[in-house]
């Protein structure tokens, strides 16, 4: 198991080098402020689109209840309850050609994220703005389902965080792992449709992953920054919206920075055969793991046998050994019947005796 661990530490490390050398050479900070431009214009007629369509689906007065429960769970330090509250009743009463008029500027959203995937795609294409646009548009009609389960568990977290110690943790865990289900689904679909790479679904989807969990805690963070009585209006001689909208443009910019980051490791995964390869060595079982073991340990078996042979076959030859080292390795084998019409080799020792009787019978027959 540790050296499972140490493997898979090698090869986040490995790919972690991959995506900064893929990275290296763009000013992430100009693209992740000019995704925070198009995000300022599309940010608030985007909200209010949801929030209208959930009140056309549940009713007004459903709407009107979740968006208190969520101005409940909200920490009331800079003023966000209010803000909230103001939303849902802007929402909830527009006609449907305003809320038609406010999905025009919305979509500006897919088109600063299609402007910054293509440079970092290394890609040029034309009418960028246009199909940014057009491929935003079934998010901005599913943004109402991928809002509705973190309007739904908004009451379960008031209850949680008006308590202290064990349920505010617990309402701190339950809020990350909800957020994370719903940008993990809204980056995989961001990824692969807005994006003009397309990397290959699973590669998409374990980015999105890893990706939709530093933005789930960010925004955690965020709301833990709203619990702080600050003077946001200070620096700017005394305009808190104007401060308010200068804190809340920043944390966009860093949650920017994590999203551009993001695709550039699902174009890494997706890079090794539509990111199976890859999958496989960010998450190595241990069976496949034992199989490398084995063809390992069966290789180094053969180099020893051919190492074994090899220096066989470099000793000094002696008498009756062919230059290979293997006595008549290159003499052909005889058959029985070459073997049986061969007359018997004769020694020395048995022909000075064969000799000696010869003589003998020789002398007596004189």
């Amino acid at each position: 198991m540790e050296g499972a661990s140490t493997g898979v530490a090698r090869q986040l490390v490995a790919l972690g080098r991959e995506v900064v050398d893929g990275l290296r050479g763009h000013d992430l900070a100009l693209i992740s402020a000019g995704v925070t431009y198009y995000a300022a214009i599309a940010l608030v007629p985007g909200v209010l689109v949801a929030i209208s369509l959930i009140g056309l689906l549940l009713g007004e007065a459903r709407a009107h209840e979740l968006g208190s429960s969520l101005a409940e769970a909200l920490p009331g330090g800079l003023g966000a309850p209010a803000v909230v509250d103001t939303a849902f009743q802007a929402a909830t009463t527009m006609s449907p050609l305003v809320v038609a008029g406010a999905a025009v500027p919305a979509t500006f959203y897919g088109e600063g994220l299609r402007r910054a995937f293509v440079r970092l795609a290394g890609q040029r294409e034309d009418l960028v703005g246009w199909r940014g646009r057009l491929s935003v548009l079934p998010l901005l009609a599913a943004a109402p389902v991928l809002l509705l389960p973190v309007l739904l568990v908004t009451p379960v977290l008031a209850r949680l965080f008006a308590d202290s110690g064990l349920s505010a943790a617990l309402g701190v865990v339950v809020a990350f792992t909800v957020d994370w289900l719903v940008l993990t689904a809204t980056l995989t679909f961001v990824y692969r449709v807005v994006g003009p790479g397309r990397p290959a679904w699973a590669a998409t989807l374990c980015a999105a992953g890893a990706t939709g969990s530093f933005v789930a805690g960010f925004v955690q963070g965020f709301v833990l920054f709203l619990s702080f009585t600050l003077d946001l209006g200070l620096p700017f001689g005394g305009f808190r919206p104007v401060g308010a909208a200068v804190a809340v443009g920043f944390w966009l910019f860093l949650l920017h920075l994590i999203v551009l980051v993001g695709y550039g490791l699902a174009l890494r995964l997706g890079e090794h055969d539509g990111g199976s390869v890859s999958l496989r060595r960010l998450v190595p079982s241990i069976r496949h793991r034992k199989r490398v073991r084995a063809a390992g340990t069966q290789s180094c078996r053969r180099n020893s046998e051919e190492a074994r042979c090899a220096r066989a076959r470099t000793r000094p030859t002696g008498p009756g050994t062919s230059s290979t080292g293997q006595a008549g390795a290159s003499r052909p084998r005889p058959s029985r019947s070459s073997v049986r019409s061969r007359p018997a080799a004769v020694g020395p020792g048995l022909s000075a005796r064969i000799t000696r009787s010869t003589r003998s019978r020789t002398r007596r027959g004189r």
